[in-house]
């Protein structure tokens, strides 16, 4: 397990490896609206968030800007 060196968050990567680990869930952002919209498609630019299957917990994001290997 590993963790962002800026926001301690947990670090997630891309694999092409498929398991549990690597499996997400896209939900409505409207905890009302989550349950109806099971099996729906996702409109274009509606706000989302992903959930990860196995541990239950949200992917976090940061406005953290800093260099990778991708740039900035």
């Amino acid at each position: 397990m590993r963790s962002s060196k800026f926001s301690r968050n947990q670090e997630v990567s891309v694999t092409a490896n498929l398991n549990s680990n690597s499996i997400w869930v896209v939900e409505k952002v409207n905890a009302k609206e989550r349950f109806d919209s099971v099996g729906r498609e996702v409109g274009k630019g509606e706000s989302i968030l992903l959930k990860h299957l196995t541990t239950g917990q949200w992917l976090a994001s940061e406005t953290v800007k800093y260099v990778n290997q991708f740039g900035v």
